[in-house]
């Protein structure tokens, strides 16, 4: 039987985040800013990255992908991909939102740019979600972190550099995740509405 190869997804952001899972045991990371470039370079990151382990796309079994919210460009070049891949070979594929794949810390408020004065934000506790991704305004931001007065507050950026943090995670994280049943059902998280 074929070992459980999962590769971990993020392009929500400038910066592509990339990781890969044998059986659960982490090999390693890629996290690599490609700006606006995500269309040029996501596949060949990605081949070269498990090409470092002597793996083919055929190897993997497993996807666990960020869809946002994020960059309207990243999430969708990465879903789109994703889809395209998983017609082709037989592929668990677990969405997550962008929020919750990065939060590491045990409680821990998440927010991401989202720009015009406004961010993405959404609050973990372990692999819980205590509030659903959002769009806050910059202004209001304070008031919600009152509201959780013992929880840590991290960017998707300052996450970005801890790659060996967020993995750990992430392998905490897959015993709650759920494969999609049909492909067609991978959308993009957008989030448009303000508090």
């Amino acid at each position: 039987m074929k070992p459980t190869m999962t590769l971990i997804l993020d392009s929500s952001t400038p910066t592509l985040f990339l990781g890969l899972l044998r059986e659960g045991v982490v090999l390693g990371h890629l996290v690599e800013t490609l700006d606006r470039k995500h269309a040029e370079w996501m596949l060949p990151r990605i081949l070269g990255f498990i090409n470092k382990f002597n793996l083919k796309l055929s190897d993997i079994t497993d996807v666990i992908v960020g869809h946002g919210p994020g960059s309207f460009t990243g999430v969708r070049l990465a879903l789109t991909l994703i889809k395209t891949w998983a017609l082709i070979q037989p592929l668990r594929v677990f969405p997550i939102s962008t929020m919750q794949l990065f939060a590491y810390e045990p409680d821990v408020i998440m927010s991401l740019d989202a720009r015009g004065e406004r961010r993405y934000v959404g609050v973990y506790q372990g692999t819980q979600m205590l509030m659903s991704p959002r769009v806050v305004t910059d202004k209001d931001f304070p008031s919600l972190q009152l509201q959780f007065p013992t929880f840590t507050s991290i960017t998707i950026e300052a996450a970005l550099h801890q790659p060996i943090l967020v993995l750990q995670h992430i392998k905490a994280l897959a015993s709650v995740l759920k494969p999609l049943l049909d492909i067609q059902t991978l959308n993009p998280l957008y989030l448009k509405e303000l508090l």
